[in-house]
């Protein structure tokens, strides 16, 4: 592809994200985004939301003990449902915000992300009698989300709260805290 259809489908690719951003958040003063906003601060910050979300997904992995059913399941749904947000509107966000030294930190998420999806398949396949490579592919998935969420807590989801305005992150908490309500166990 030459240098300027490259450049035409990067600013198609801008066009489109940006449309699809702006259909996903809500008017600045619409009544669902300023009740996250209280003296231009942010009730709560992404950070405080998403390590929450964290904390509830390490209990039902932990509840499920890496075995193949409805909580294994559960677990694998709500975790989509976490990185799809990071993927659809924390990355993008950031990366409109700081440009592009966000981009390396984004895409090293991405690929931990489907690293992670890889995982889960393997604890769904792995048959119950095998228990100790059950416990294995469980102790290696479990470190690797730790070591990601660290990464994401201490540092990304910071950066994110210092990059974005407040009726930025209200508008992101809103859309995340409406498909949390479509999707809670």
């Amino acid at each position: 592809m030459n240098p300027a259809m490259e450049e035409a489908a990067r600013k198609a690719a801008e066009d489109r994200l940006d449309e699809a951003l702006e259909e996903s958040f809500p008017a600045s003063d619409s009544p669902a985004v300023t009740a996250f906003v209280e003296g231009g601060r942010v009730m709560e910050e992404i950070c405080e939301f998403m390590s929450g979300d964290h904390d509830r997904l390490d209990a039902l992995l932990a509840r499920s003990g890496g075995a193949a059913g409805v909580e294994l399941d559960e677990f694998a749904s709500l975790l989509v449902r976490h990185m799809d947000w990071e993927e659809r509107l924390l990355f993008p966000a950031l990366s409109r915000k700081v440009g592009a030294d966000s981009v390396a930190s984004a895409d090293t998420m991405r690929l931990q992300h489907e690293e992670f999806k890889r995982q889960i398949e393997a604890l769904r396949r792995c048959p119950r009698e095998d228990e100790t490579l059950r416990r294995n592919l469980l102790g290696v998935l479990v470190e690797a989300l730790s070591d990601h969420n660290f990464a994401e807590e201490y540092y990304i989801y910071p950066w994110i709260d210092g990059a974005l305005d407040p009726a930025e992150k209200a508008g992101i908490l809103t859309v995340m805290k409406t498909d949390q309500g479509r999707t809670s166990p």
